[in-house]
């Protein structure tokens, strides 16, 4: 079941919850812009270089989750930061079970989106 976004408490919080919401309402398929792919991994990654949750209840911000199930995307990818990433988030979900869990419901509502 996806998540709401809260509301956001940043103006950057509010730029990405506004462009994950265009890009969940109008999927763009292979014409996602890098920037666009550039932001998320930036805010996962960047803003937070020791995250321990994306896909569970304890993250930080309900944007996280949202982030970070339109981040796996980056699977598709290759590069330092692609494969950065893949390294954090396979510790996540190797350390957290309820993560694990969020990231298989992710992948099964992407599915359908």
């Amino acid at each position: 079941m996806p998540l709401a976004v809260s509301s956001p408490s940043t103006s950057e919080d509010a730029a990405l919850a506004d462009l994950l919401k265009k890009l969940k309402n109008y999927p763009v398929g292979s014409d996602l812009k890098e920037r666009e792919l550039q932001a998320v991994y930036d805010y996962l990654i960047t803003k937070d270089p020791k995250p321990e949750h994306w896909f569970c209840d304890e993250t930080p911000s309900t944007l996280v989750p949202e982030a970070a199930a339109f981040s796996l995307r980056l699977h598709a990818y290759n590069g330092v930061q692609a494969n950065k990433w893949k390294k954090v988030l396979a510790e996540i979900v190797s350390k957290c079970s309820a993560c694990a869990q969020g990231m298989e419901d992710r992948l099964l509502d992407c599915q359908v989106t």
